[in-house]
């Protein structure tokens, strides 16, 4: 089962190899061995004598060039932030309202996955634009190491301006590194094999630069074989991180959201197909390294899989007897040029210019970096969304692209309304959903969500619910792919967390979740402002529909999405 996503790249012509250039293809699985980075004593040092942060933004201060030869390795002063950050920390295994997290029933593992609530800055980045900008600016100004995880990064015109930019930042000596997904990058939109992506990992691996998630000759597969574990190659990496110097307090930072590494994601595309509705944050302080941290346990596992398997069926031996012998007696290979569009590639060229002049607004807040492996069990995220939908009073906005919620998510979103929370829930019709047939699995549960309104209760409480689906492409927009909730205008979870089925049992999922009135208030405004006109509120008659279809293609659209429920 492929994840719910898709990519946006387009090939005009098809690639033509040439006998060497597919041997060198199917030969290139060279990796350096792994750096794991210490954590220990990183948060120590962000904390002067009086408890305020030493950590800044790096939109505070621009970093020069390096010069030739330099590593990226040197001591850089602190600086203090401008406001320091005091609100009380529960423990690891507590939530932001004082309730225990339950952990992995697996033995050794329980709740060591958790992270601890903490403080940081943070920015909204409401639209690609905003989160492109700021990637890229975080990029540029890279002085030690480069960290990125994404489900799909995509050979297109925006994912070659990044690849680009990781190859300079590499021979500058930064430590590079990359995750994806092994099974969400081989087919492009138009049902091809995605030869242009594997081409521009390839490109990146031999110039020293890790891709986990990537194999020659679609070899990922071999990383995803468990004997101990039949459902493993269902159980994706949807997880989305982007951290920039994480071992310099006082220039680290990291991206966090649903937003993957291609055109449509940040609204570089030529039709709205390509123009997608999504939702990203800007972190600084304490929090990049729980961030950091749940990178490099991901990067670890990748690598303890490779390392566990004998002789050559380890592919970073096989990269590395490559690279020795292939790539230093007879050079680098250079991958079919890239021909980007005009249009589209003016778009990018315009974000790169104008990066290093865009400047958030970055606040504290009390937060913490969630994860979610079910490959361990664990159901942390489940938990916090359960727990913002019970800390709801008055009102709980839901923006998620793909909504089919699960036994506990729907009691959790019933149990807010009938306690008179006035509940809004954004999410795509089949118009907008990338893959459409997964909307007739979400209209199935808006009858029984929209039924709780006539409750006695409900009604008493002043409580409701009410569902909006997205129209975005009346209005030049594509898919909303935002995944986020806001409790009270003061609470906020987002991330890579869809509510379904996969996120709920099958993909390692990340989120952040943040306290600050601010914050939360000018993100409940967007959705209210720029969000909500472009929906088409459902009436108890379209759900009534939706429960019950007549026609025959629908019925059977309908039977064979509720079937996948069960297998999910």
């Amino acid at each position: 089962m492929l994840d719910t996503e898709r990519k946006g790249i387009v090939m005009s012509k098809k690639v033509k190899l040439s006998a060497a250039a597919f041997i060198l293809l199917i030969s290139t699985n060279l990796t350096t061995k792994a750096q794991i980075f210490d954590l220990e004593g990183i948060r120590a040092s962000d904390i002067d004598p009086s408890g305020a942060y030493k950590s800044f933004s790096f939109f505070t201060q621009q970093h020069k060039p390096q010069a030739s030869g330099e590593t990226g390795h040197q001591n850089i002063p602190a600086v203090p932030l401008p406001t320091a950050i005091s609100v009380p920390l529960q423990p690891a295994a507590y939530n932001f309202w004082g309730r225990k997290f339950e952990g992995s029933p697996i033995p050794g593992v329980g709740t060591s996955g958790l992270l601890p609530v903490t403080r940081g800055h943070l920015a909204l980045l409401t639209s690609g634009e905003e989160a492109f900008s700021a990637r890229l600016k975080t990029l540029q100004n890279a002085r030690r190491s480069i960290r990125i995880q994404a489900l799909i990064f995509t050979a297109d015109e925006s994912g070659m301006a990044v690849a680009k930019i990781l190859k300079e930042k590499h021979k500058q000596g930064l430590d590079v590194r990359v995750i994806v997904d092994a099974f969400s990058n081989l087919i492009t939109s138009k049902k091809k094999l995605d030869l242009a992506t594997q081409f521009m990992y390839y490109d990146l691996k031999q110039n020293g630069i890790e891709v986990e998630g990537y194999e020659a000759l679609l070899l990922q597969w071999l990383n995803e074989i468990s004997f101990h574990d039949p459902r493993q190659p269902d159980k994706r990496l949807h997880d989305k991180m982007w951290i920039i110097d994480a071992e310099d307090p006082a220039s680290a930072s990291a991206v966090v959201g649903g937003m993957n590494i291609a055109n449509e994601y940040f609204r570089m595309g030529n039709d709205a197909g390509h123009r997608w509705r999504d939702q990203d944050f800007l972190v600084t302080g304490e929090v990049v390294n729980d961030i950091t941290t749940v990178f490099e346990r991901n990067y670890a596992e990748q690598k303890k899989i490779k390392h566990s398997r004998p002789g050559l069926w380890n592919t970073d031996r096989v990269w590395e007897l490559w690279r020795k012998y292939i790539v230093m007696n007879f050079g680098m290979y250079t991958p079919p040029a890239f021909k980007p569009d005009e249009a589209i590639q003016g778009r990018v060229n315009a974000i790169m210019r104008g990066a290093s002049d865009y400047t958030p607004e970055l606040l504290p807040a009390k937060m913490r970096f969630l994860q979610s492996r079910p490959r361990v069990k664990e159901t942390y995220i489940l938990q916090a969304y359960e727990d913002l939908c019970a800390s709801a009073r008055k009102e709980l906005l839901i923006v998620n692209a793909y909504f089919i919620p699960t036994p506990r998510i729907l009691a959790a979103i019933k149990g807010a309304a009938r306690r008179g929370v006035a509940v809004t829930i954004i999410t795509n019709p089949p118009a907008t959903n990338d893959l459409p047939e997964m909307s007739y699995a979400s209209r199935y549960t808006y009858h029984g969500l929209l039924a709780v309104n006539h409750e006695t209760g409900t009604r008493n409480q002043s409580g409701s619910i009410r569902i909006a689906e997205w129209a975005g492409h009346k209005f030049s927009e594509g898919t909303m792919h935002a995944k986020f909730a806001v409790s009270d205008r003061k609470y906020v979870i987002g991330g890579s967390y869809n509510l379904d089925p996969r996120s709920e049992s099958l993909n390692s999922e990340t989120v952040i979740e943040f306290e600050n009135e601010t914050l939360a208030a000018r993100l409940a405004e967007n959705v209210a402002k720029r969000d909500l006109p472009k929906c088409e509120v459902i009436t108890k008659e379209q759900a009534a529909a939706f429960h019950n279809p007549k026609k025959a293609p629908d019925i059977l659209k309908l039977l064979l999405w509720n079937g996948l429920r069960g297998e999910l």
